[in-house]
């Protein structure tokens, strides 16, 4: 669920309007995603939607459920997306300079993802490069985030 005050703003997912807000989107779990909401006269936001293995995926793991586990990871099932509901509070917009680096931060961010998602499903990275390369781009694009590496 996406939402804003003021209601009325236009969201787009990876750059394909879905319309306006409040929506309910579904998004692709085996993927990061980045929402931007946009609306005359205030500054666009745009948040990173972040994909992280689900507590299910362990309790296959334990319970000796490597087919379930399997499926999961084929389907995206084994991800949750974060935050799992965005709302915003939009402020009147003075210029679009803040906005704009914001977004582009935010868009590179997700590129850059999905660039390493793509490397580790060809088996270009293994899972311990994938971890430490996503918590770098994790400690670049958000430094203000306290994350650790295991974590991630």
């Amino acid at each position: 669920m996406i939402s804003s005050d003021p209601t009325g703003a236009e969201v787009a997912v990876d750059g394909m309007s879905r319309g306006r807000k409040p929506i309910d989107v579904a998004m692709k779990r085996k993927r990061d995603h980045l929402v931007s909401i946009s609306l005359d006269g205030y500054e666009t936001r745009t948040i990173p939607v972040i994909k992280d293995v689900g507590g299910a995926v362990w309790g296959n793991v334990l319970m000796g459920g490597l087919i379930g586990w399997g499926v999961d990871a084929t389907s995206g099932a084994q991800y949750n997306l974060n935050p799992p509901t965005i709302h915003v509070k939009l402020t009147k917009s003075n210029s679009l300079t803040s906005s704009e680096n914001s977004s582009l931060s935010s868009s590179n961010f997700v590129s850059e993802l999905n660039v390493l998602d793509d490397l580790k499903d060809r088996g270009k990275l293994t899972d311990d490069e994938y971890v430490k390369l996503r918590f770098a781009l994790f400690k670049k694009y958000y430094p203000e985030a306290e994350l650790n590496e295991t974590s991630e």
